[in-house]
């Protein structure tokens, strides 16, 4: 049956356009995510795609936009620790919704639109925390690039293994440490059985506190 008009425009809108590549995404993975792979999807050539979008980098820029669109900004009047501690998460959780993004997000340069939106959030924080310049820009590069690899670490982890699995492997890892030679590696082996109690989102959660203090304590020496 011939493709209506109305048909070809509401596939070629943008919403269209990222809609098929966030199917490519998740069905294919990153590795396998082509131009041409998107272009199939749509029923059409790679040369029509490229009259809409100038590359695959582009993209996949505008799938972690897409994403990021999605999240809630917490309330300006609550402390700012629990405003970044919250966006924190909530940009986490966007990420590691759909396979791939938070590796997407690491190789990306381009300070889209939401992205732009949740800097402006987590600079606004720091300055009500009593942060100075220097200080608020440094703490919003660190706090971004924690959230994304935190966020990339653990998405590589859920693709290799279940949770069950990397249970099994922590385990694993802590019996290791506690066949150690206790003269040569004391520390290892004294904290052997910790090592695989907390879940990845109880690290994230702690990695995220312990550079909060860090900002905290940098503001008031400041002071």
């Amino acid at each position: 049956m011939a493709e209506t008009a109305a048909t070809s425009r509401k596939r070629w809108t943008a919403q269209g356009i990222l809609a098929a590549a966030r199917e490519v995404l998740e069905a294919d993975g990153l590795d396998a995510f082509t131009m041409r792979a998107v272009a199939q999807r749509l029923g059409t050539g790679v040369a029509s795609l490229y009259r809409h979008v100038r590359s695959r980098q582009e993209l996949l820029d505008l799938l972690v936009d897409e994403a990021l669109a999605g999240v809630v900004l917490p309330d300006r009047a609550l402390p700012w620790r629990e405003r970044l501690t919250r966006l924190a998460h909530a940009v986490r959780d966007v990420l590691l919704s759909q396979r791939d993004l938070p590796r997407v997000a690491m190789t990306s340069s381009t300070v889209s639109p939401h992205s732009r939106r949740i800097a402006e959030e987590v600079l606004d924080a720091l300055v009500a925390a009593g942060c100075d310049p220097e200080l608020a820009s440094l703490a919003l590069d660190r706090l971004s690039l924690y959230v994304t690899a935190d966020a990339f670490e653990t998405s590589l982890q859920r693709a290799q293994m279940s949770d069950r699995e990397a249970a099994r492997h922590w385990r694993a890892v802590a019996e290791a440490y506690a066949q150690l030679d206790p003269a040569a590696f004391p520390q290892l082996v004294a904290h052997a059985d910790v090592i695989p109690r907390a879940a990845a989102e109880e690290r994230f959660a702690a990695g995220l506190a312990m550079l909060l203090d860090g900002i905290a304590a940098r503001i008031g020496a400041a002071r």
